[in-house]
């Protein structure tokens, strides 16, 4: 889903708002089975740098998950262990050199 913010902190908190209220419809599919889905408390966000046209593939999936693995396990499976500040750090200061930015943030 595309989501237009003005910081990373916005964005997340209005996909959580979305995934919040997509999660909690349930329908049925074409075989007359209830489809239920479940909000993990887990989003992420990319920051475009160029305007998106019309087209433009955005990445979704779905999965079947076994009520043996739990919600950190697919969690982490997607989207990686929780970073502690030192590791979030260290890789904002490398993306941002690759970038030319300032390292706090800025340009």
């Amino acid at each position: 889903m595309l989501i237009r913010a003005r910081s990373f902190d916005e964005a997340i908190s209005k996909a959580e708002s979305e995934a919040k209220r997509y999660a909690s419809e349930k329908y049925h599919n074409h075989y007359g089975q209830i489809v239920k889905q479940r909000y993990l408390k887990a989003c992420d966000a990319f920051e475009l740098y160029d305007d998106p046209d019309s087209g433009v593939e955005v990445f979704s999936t779905t999965e079947l998950v076994p009520n043996s693995i739990s919600d950190d396990d697919v969690i982490n499976q997607h989207l990686g262990g929780k970073e502690s500040k030192d590791e979030i750090q260290r890789r904002r200061k490398f993306f941002n050199a690759e970038l030319g930015l300032d390292p706090k943030g800025g340009t």
